[in-house]
């Protein structure tokens, strides 16, 4: 909970550069300030009991308000955000989690990208990807697939250069050299 109050004090700082819990009320979004305000309970037990909680409390924000966002910011956020998912996720044998599908679904949906299909997407690339690392070598051909595949849900090639080199430390082989 101690970590929670901490995030109260990064969302605070964020959105008034102060972090005076007492400036709370200048957080002009209404549900940040609702999250803020929680975290930073001075009672551990009236904040929330973990993220997952406030996962659930920002899932349930009007998305009319996330909508209004700047459509270049968001659509940097997304890709942001699905880097970081897809590297930490990817390489793993864990089911979606369905907390990340839900931020990741309305940051698409924010960016004004297709998200109906994401999660369907992000198995097709977790496949692909095994493929390519079960084979003998990470070919230019299985290299270029992913990138392909990649564009489509807007992962970076660095992302790809990173997961394969992963893969290639676990399987002690080299990876190819970018032509």
């Amino acid at each position: 909970r101690a970590d929670l109050y901490a995030f109260g004090l990064i969302l605070l700082e964020m959105f008034t550069g102060n972090t005076d819990p007492k400036h709370v009320d200048k957080i002009d979004k209404a549900y940040w300030r609702n999250v803020a305000y929680k975290c930073l309970k001075k009672d551990p037990s009236e904040r929330y009991a973990d993220a997952g909680e406030i996962l659930d409390t920002l899932h349930a924000a009007p998305l009319e308000e996330v909508k209004n966002a700047n459509s270049a910011t968001a659509l940097e956020g997304f890709r942001l955000l699905i880097n970081e998912f897809v590297l930490e996720w990817l390489p793993s044998d864990t089911p979606l989690p369905s907390h990340d599908i839900k931020i990741i679904q309305k940051q698409a949906a924010a960016a004004g990208l297709p998200h109906a299909s994401l999660e369907t997407e992000l198995q097709d690339f977790r496949e692909l990807y095994r493929q390519v690392i079960n084979s003998s070598q990470v070919t230019p051909f299985a290299r270029r697939s992913l990138l392909v595949q990649g564009e489509l849900l807007h992962i970076s090639d660095t992302t790809i250069d990173q997961l394969l080199g992963q893969a290639m430390r676990l399987n002690e082989k080299n990876l190819p050299t970018r032509s």
